[in-house]
């Protein structure tokens, strides 16, 4: 099985990508630790002259670095290879291969500064080279937001705000990993990690539990830890840069 159709039948069973009632299936995403909250930001030096201005094309610039869009988080996107995204971040990022990552997937870390940005995501046991499309993404790094200003770190109440009501749920034969999914979420292959039942659940669940646990009830202090988006389809299979055909 190539590695778009393991990651559409993986994948497509997240939660967030069911209707209505969830069954309890197998499924394998990426479990990540609960992310830092960024500090605060500095107090704003006395005299204005001392802060260099801003032009609306570089804080345009820095939005887009750090969007998490369906098409991809900052400047990976999906459908781009591996070799693309290297070309775009050049020289000041590193690229780590982490495996095991989790079941079925190891991944590549991608840090710049030191600084975990992102992982990509690709089959457990396989290589991922350069020529290689990228079909998965994902990030516990809270400087990445949606458009929407959701990411890792908001807190679920503050994400049911701007995205409508949430149900929170998880499946012991998924490793117990929970999900989030919102009735006005921006697009079903964006999935929002919450917590694992092996550690702590974000949702407040009826007793007693069973393999499949569904809920509307949270705790106050329940926070998104990390956000995966995937491609489901297969536009994402073919290099987003194709050569020009011979004169």
């Amino acid at each position: 099985m190539n590695l778009f159709l393991k990651l559409r039948f993986v994948l497509v069973s997240l939660p967030l990508l069911l209707t209505g009632c969830n069954g309890p299936q197998p499924s394998t995403v990426a479990e990540s630790p609960t992310p830092t909250p960024t500090t605060s930001p500095s107090l704003a030096p006395a005299t204005p002259q001392s802060q260099p201005d801003q032009s609306p094309a570089t804080v345009a610039s820095e939005t887009e670095d750090r969007l998490i869009s369906p098409r991809g988080i900052g400047t990976a996107q999906l459908g781009m290879t591996l070799g693309e995204l290297k070309q775009k971040l050049g020289t000041e990022a590193e690229f780590t291969v982490e495996s095991p990552f989790i079941v079925d997937f190891d991944a590549i870390a991608v840090r710049q500064a030191g600084e975990v940005q992102f992982y990509i995501l690709y089959l457990a046991g396989q290589s991922f080279t350069d020529q290689d499309v990228i079909q998965g993404l994902l990030t516990d790094n809270a400087k990445f937001r949606t458009a929407e200003d959701v990411g890792p770190g908001t807190l679920i109440a503050d994400a049911e705000e701007t995205y409508g009501n949430v149900t929170l749920s998880y499946n012991t034969d998924n490793e117990s990993r929970e999900y989030a999914r919102f009735a006005n979420q921006p697009a079903g292959n964006l999935s929002f990690s919450t917590g694992n039942g092996n550690a702590s659940l974000a949702g407040i669940y009826a007793s007693p539990t069973g393999d499949y646990n569904e809920t509307e009830q949270f705790k106050p202090d329940a926070a998104i830890q990390s956000i995966l988006v995937v491609c489901l389809t297969e536009d994402c299979v073919q290099p987003s840069v194709q050569p020009s055909p011979s004169s």
